[in-house]
């Protein structure tokens, strides 16, 4: 059995912003720790009936953090549509995916700090209607914790590591 290894949550004490993104990007660090030391066949190992695997996961919440943070709060354009599938295709290396994610989270982060108000709105409705940046962090922190324990049991069920 591989080796169990756990962090510790953030404990800073800072104002709403810094711990809204510390304990998202403990999320995000979280889903990325558990695709550490894995193969590109073992990333993409379909561990559930829905054909979720890790890279899968990765690259979903790359889609997420684009459509909430770039498209929603920025603004920004939307040129593709939000899949909800966890289908990477051959093409797209498992680097590739991980960078993409790092890229669009910081790129989050970076918008996050211009707004710099959690009662700011979106640039964008969401249903008809904008929503504070306050809503948009915690279903995204909400988002990524979910994604983050659905990798756990992928990779227990993989190889047996847990606690990532």
């Amino acid at each position: 059995m591989a080796e169990t290894q756990r962090r510790e949550v953030p404990r800073l004490v800072g104002d709403e912003l810094t711990t809204a993104v510390s304990f998202l990007d403990f999320q995000r660090e979280a889903v990325l720790r558990t695709c550490e030391g894995l193969t590109e066949a073992q990333l993409r190992w379909v561990g559930v009936p829905t054909g979720t695997n890790l890279l899968g996961l990765v690259n979903h919440l790359v889609d997420s953090e684009m459509w909430w943070f770039h498209h929603h709060v920025d603004g920004g354009p939307w040129d593709g549509d939000f899949e909800h599938d966890m289908e990477v295709g051959d093409s797209v290396s498992a680097a590739e995916v991980v960078k993409a994610y790092r890229d669009a989270w910081a790129r989050s982060n970076e918008i996050i700090r211009v707004v710099d108000d959690p009662d700011a709105l979106t640039q964008l409705p969401v249903h008809g209607e904008r929503l504070p940046l306050r809503w948009v962090l915690s279903h995204m922190i909400a988002e990524t914790a979910r994604h983050a324990g659905h990798a756990d049991i992928l990779r227990e069920r993989l190889d047996g590591a847990t606690g990532r």
